[in-house]
Formats: structure tokens, sequence, C-alpha cells
């Protein structure tokens, strides 16, 4: 009997990214044959964002996109813009399946019944806004179908921030955080299948382990994971300030398997900004955090999200942002413009910034963010950095350092992909960091 053939669209963060290959997972150990060309797919899985309105907006047309281009097919719309907009979704006509953010396990099910015609009719699982039945455990066994040099490992489920802008605590529910055991057997089944570097993805990444006192907090699990006596690193995707103890920091600046990079989210550089997006923090809090690390490692890489045209970013609002970037001498921006978002109160705010400001002062920070990522970069010419190797070819290969340089260096006969090897960096420009393998002979 030929397989039947399920392909995959991911849209948003490294978190759905992981959902996707976990249930892809699933699929596989059902006799599914994975596939990427969408003309020949048999099922196709949507994992949807709504963390902008573009992310909305991107969700809908791929939606209706596929349905409308594979009419035969059975089409499941799942994630984040489905669990908080199932109405918006459920006008689309003839989707199959719509299913939140919770109960994965069971879409290979629902797709198995609407192929067997058993119901007829559209199967919707939506979970609850906020209250959620602990940690789902969409584990991944089966790396096969994971190209990566890099393994993205969710640990952490749910946000309990409520910052006035954002609408993932709504599409993701409650804090919940993954078993260690459970972390640690993945961690090891990566590294047993080739992978070098496991970065630790979570909604809200620095608070694991807050809600339960079973389960040690981000440092402890770190320290665990690190006593794994194999060759691999440690990065962490994104924590926020409030959750960054004084442990996390000496893990990050000091071991030597914990990449030296924190992605600390910022969002705004002026205070009255920060206050009406309820970040709790200030400027001062923040800056006082970044010393303390920038004393441990002066060279660590920090990178951050800003947001742009928040309701009543005025233009000195903006400039003290610009200044404060400066001041904090980041590796790299991550900057995205506000959008009005479902269930959130800055969407009731007054003072909506138009979009054409919007995108001026998102072109701005981009620029920014071009300039402080080559004045970091140019600390380490003349340095030699351990990078990870994600691409080879035949002039030249590509790799990521502990410190999140991209760095490309001329291919030599015994480099491999997802190994370790040095690199002694020699020039930059806009995309790269260039150097030479430094190859034992």
């Amino acid at each position: 009997m030929t397989a039947l053939k399920v392909t995959f669209v991911t849209l948003g963060c490294k978190v759905n990214q992981y959902d996707t290959e976990a249930i892809k997972d699933q699929f596989f150990k059902k006799g599914f044959e994975i596939v990427t060309d969408q003309n020949s797919a048999d099922v196709f899985v949507i994992n949807t964002c709504t963390v902008t309105n573009l992310a909305d907006k991107k969700s809908r047309q791929y939606i209706r996109r596929v349905k409308r281009n594979n009419p035969e097919s059975v089409v499941a719309a799942i994630g984040c813009y489905v669990q908080a907009n199932p109405e918006k979704v459920k006008e689309i006509q003839d989707i199959d399946i719509v299913l939140g953010t919770d109960n994965r396990k069971s879409l290979v099910k629902m797709v198995e019944d609407v192929l067997a015609n058993k119901t007829g009719k559209k199967l919707e699982l939506l979970a609850p806004t906020r209250k959620r039945e602990g940690f789902e455990e969409l584990s991944i066994t089966s790396f096969k179908e994971i190209k990566r040099s890099r393994h993205f490992l969710k640990v952490q489920e749910g946000c309990d921030r409520f910052c006035s802008y954002c609408i993932v605590p709504y599409a993701r529910g409650e804090l919940r955080s993954r078993a260690p055991k459970e972390v640690i057997k993945e961690v090891e089944r990566a590294i047993e299948a080739g992978f070098k570097e496991i970065v630790l993805t979570g909604i809200n990444l620095g608070a694991y382990g807050r809600e339960t006192s079973e389960y040690p907090d981000l440092s402890g699990l770190v320290e665990t994971i690190i006593g794994i006596d194999k060759e691999f690193r440690i990065r962490l995707s994104s924590c926020e300030p409030q959750e960054i103890t004084p442990e996390l920091i000496d893990l990050v600046t000091e071991s030597s398997k914990v990449c030296s990079h924190l992605h600390i989210p910022l969002q705004n550089g002026d205070d009255e900004i920060l206050s009406k997006m309820n970040r709790s923090y200030t400027t001062d809090d923040y800056y006082n955090l970044i010393t303390d690390i920038k004393k441990k490692n002066p060279l660590i890489a920090l990178s951050t999200d800003v947001m742009v045209g928040f309701p009543g970013e005025k233009e000195y609002h903006f400039e003290n942002t610009k200044d404060f970037l400066d001041k904090v001498g980041f590796s790299s921006l991550h900057v995205f413009q506000y959008s009005p978002r479902k269930y959130t109160k800055a969407a009731k705010l007054n003072e909506q910034v138009q979009n054409k400001v919007k995108k001026q002062r998102s072109d701005s920070l981009i620029k920014i963010s071009k300039q402080l990522s080559k004045r970091y970069q140019r600390n380490f010419v003349g340095e030699v950095v351990d990078v990870l190797v994600e691409r080879v070819e035949r002039d030249y290969s590509e790799g990521l350092s502990g410190n999140y340089l991209n760095v490309k260096f001329p291919t030599t006969n015994n480099i491999s992909e997802r190994e370790f090897i040095k690199v002694l960096i020699d020039c930059v420009d806009d995309d790269y960091v260039y150097g030479l393998a430094q190859v034992n002979k």
C-alpha cells in the first residue's frame, strides 16, 4: 500500500518550528511520508502565527491558497492564529480540521478520521484561552526530517507577563514547563543524531520551572544539560530581562558549553513607553543588567527586540530609544512595527501611530542595527573563534560561532557539516565575518 503524503507550512517563531517537527514525527510513526512537494501531498498541516497583523494575514492567505490549489487534500489549520481567531478560520470554506495550541497529539487521529470519511464534517478542537493541563509532551524521537545543524528544543510553554501589546498569553495559555527528564532524553537523542548545538526555546524561556517547585529554574536545567559528557553546546533563544538571574549570567559567561550570547528583549528605550507597554522595568534596570553581564564578559553577544510605533510614541520617545540602543551597544537588533492585537490593552489606546511613521522608524533602526552589528563584529578581527559548520560548498563554507557571528571561510578537504572548527577572523562586511579555518594537519 502506498504511504499517504503529508506536507507542512510553518509560520512564526522557533517554538512553532519545534511544534511542527514534533508533529511530523507523529505522522512519520504512523506511516505517513513527509514531503516538501505540495503538489503531491494528500494532507496539508498549516501551523499559523498571530503575533502581528502581518502574521495573521499570511496565515489566512496560506490556508485559503492551499485549499484552493488542493481541493481534494485534507487541510488542517493549527496553531496561534487558529487559537486566537477561531471564528475567522471557521469562515474559510472547506477547511477540514481546526486545531489550536494544545491537544496536538490528536491531530494524526483527526486526519485519519477525515480520510476515512467517518465524520463528513469539519473537526474542531480548541483549547481554553488560558487554563491548560500541564506541558503537552511532543517529543521528537526521529531526526530524519531535520536538515539543520542545530536542534531547537522546546522546554517551556505559555506566558503570564501580559505586555499590553501582546496576544501570546491568550494564544499560548499559562506557564507550563517540560519535565527535566524529558528534556535530557531529547538532548541525548539529538546529540546521538549528530547535532552539536542545542537551542533551548520557549514562549517565556526564562520562566522555566517558575510554576512548580518540582522543577529547577532555567539555570538549574542548563546545569543539568551541560553535565552530559559529550561534545556539544547550549544556546538560549530569548530571555526576558526580569528572568535573568546571577546564576544564569555565570553560566553564559563562564561555561565553555554555553554559547556566549543572550537575546534580551528591550522593546523600547523610553521609560514612559515601557510603562505603557507593561514591561515592569525601566531603562536603568535594563542597563544595570547589561552592565552586570559585561563585567563578566565584555564581548558577549547581546541581541534584542525593539518595537516601533507603539501608541503614543512621539519623536522624542523614538530618539530616546536610539540613544539607548547606542549606549548599550547591542550586537544586533530585531526590529518590528507595532500592530493592534485582539484582547490587548494597547489596541484600545488613543494616539495610534501612522503606518508611514512606523515604517520610517523601522527603517531607521534597521540601519542602526547594521551599524551596531559591524561595530561588534570588528572586535573579533585577528581573533580565533569556534564555529559550528552549517553549510559546506565547493569554494566556501559557513557556520555560526558561539557569540552568534555568521562566519564564512574557504572550504578545505577535511571540513564537514555539524562539526566544530576554529576560524581566524580577518575581515567583516554587512552579511558575514570572513576568516580562515585553522584545521589541524
